[in-house]
């Protein structure tokens, strides 16, 4: 099991903020490796939504499937599905600061048997995507 956090301040309050980071049709204006994303129903996200990420990764295009596993607006948003062999969870917090958001996003990545050595691996790509995801997020709502 491999698990990592990263956080950024954003210049948004909380409810536009989750807003925000939950419109799965703004995912891919900050997160550069989403070209688009499909909602089960098309409707609101919520748990137990279906989301189909389209991505992109150098040359490799391939599609993520996450379902919702926790929508509680304006605090809390989280996803699970498998990336790349191992079983992901992927949580958002959000928090007031002063007049903007401290926006936490955390991963758990985990894999059994000879899985198991893809996990640290595969949690320190998504670290660094997480990075940079967070650094445009701050460009798009931001600095605090």
């Amino acid at each position: 099991m491999a698990r990592f956090e990263e956080h950024v301040d954003v210049g948004t309050s909380v409810e536009e903020t989750f807003r925000y980071i939950t419109d799965q049709k703004q995912v891919a204006s900050w997160n550069d490796h989403v070209q688009r994303v499909e909602v089960d129903g098309g409707g609101p996200v919520a748990p137990g939504t279906i989301i189909r990420q389209h991505r992109r990764r150098g040359n490799r295009e391939f599609v993520l499937t996450f379902q919702v596993i926790d929508h509680e607006s304006p605090r809390r948003h989280a996803l699970r599905g498998e990336v790349f062999g191992t079983s992901t969870t992927m949580e958002f917090g959000l928090e007031p600061r002063g007049s903007g958001t401290r926006v936490s996003m955390a991963a758990t990545v985990e894999a059994r048997g000879l899985k198991g050595v893809l996990a640290p691996l595969v949690a320190r790509q998504m670290r660094k995507s997480t990075v940079a995801a967070l650094t445009a997020l701050r460009e798009r709502l931001g600095a605090a």
